[in-house]
């Protein structure tokens, strides 16, 4: 295209992102999962237009937008988090996953292209359904009002990044009051392999493995396993098997404590508390999002390595 097309604007890039799309067409067709995508794309089309944003493609199940500030882009994620909860036909929720990133960005006959693009990209990879994810560089540019409305959620290096940058989730769910919990002990580390890992909870039990890669924990009915607990986040955690090992990952506001059985072997009596942390698990024991583990806790997950 033709440079006199081209010119740089200090925009929010915003991406948002259907989650579980793929599940839907397995549960009920291809014709009515179509319609439901269909709809939710336009629902969130529509609130991005609302808040002051522009539609610059929708491409599968994902709208790409562009907005002149980032409140007015987290005034439109909130909305769309809120307006696709609870669909009235099928009555369960239907997940989205977003993120955006604020920064001067090369706009080409109306289509933004460049970092502060690729940054974005990297938000919503990293969100899961019902997540807002935005970068430190945005967070800083928000509305003293609307960073009251996030909490840190990780520090990680982006791909072509020198060094690593903060991420913050916003918190649209006037429900989601999770309290606050001071971590007060200290852990380590080991790295023996596992073939996989049975969890159960209540009367629920699945294991995690080749054949059943990837389960989340919290208090979001999203989750594989759902823990009502005030002190644990929406999404809380997660278990993912990767090439023989299981490796449970804390993403949450309190963080997740893990107690393995008492014995002398390697692995055995260990006591930790994971905030934004991994941990390769070995032995057996329990799991408790966001509270320490007590003998009066009904909100326990067992584990158990093979």
């Amino acid at each position: 295209m033709s440079m006199q097309f081209q010119r740089t604007a200090d925009l929010t890039v915003m991406f948002a992102d259907v989650a579980g799309s793929v599940g839907l067409y397995t549960s009920y067709g291809d014709i009515r999962a179509h319609r439901i995508v269909t709809d939710c794309l336009q629902t969130m089309s529509s609130l991005i237009s609302k808040n002051h944003g522009r539609v610059v493609e929708t491409i599968g199940d994902e709208v790409m937008s562009v907005f002149p500030n980032p409140d007015t882009a987290m005034n439109a994620a909130c909305s769309i988090q809120d307006a696709v909860q609870i669909d009235s036909e099928l009555g369960f929720p239907l997940g989205v996953r977003i993120g955006f990133h604020q920064g001067p960005t090369v706009v080409d006959n109306g289509h933004p292209f460049g970092d502060t693009v690729n940054v974005a990209a990297r938000m919503v990879a990293i969100a899961k359904a019902g997540q807002i994810l935005i970068s430190q560089q945005t967070f800083l540019r928000l509305s003293r009002e609307n960073r009251a409305r996030t909490r840190h959620f990780n520090r990680i290096l982006l791909k072509g990044k020198i060094s690593p940058t903060d991420i913050h989730e916003v918190v649209w769910d006037d429900m989601d009051s999770t309290k606050s919990y001071v971590k007060r002990h200290s852990h380590s580390f080991n790295r023996q392999q596992v073939a996989g890992v049975r969890i159960t909870y209540g009367a629920k039990t699945l294991d995690v493995s080749e054949f059943q890669p990837e389960i989340s924990l919290g208090r979001s009915e999203h989750c594989e396993i759902v823990v009502e607990s005030e002190l644990a986040s929406r999404l809380h955690s997660s278990l993912q098997y990767q090439q023989g090992r299981v490796v449970l990952t804390d993403k949450s506001t309190n963080g997740t404590f893990v107690r393995t059985q008492n014995g002398k072997r390697q692995n055995d009596s260990l006591s930790l508390h994971l905030h934004h942390e991994d941990w390769l698990m070995q032995s057996k024991g329990v799991i408790s999002l966001g509270e320490p583990i007590t003998a009066d806790n009904e909100r326990l997950i067992f584990f158990e390595c093979f």
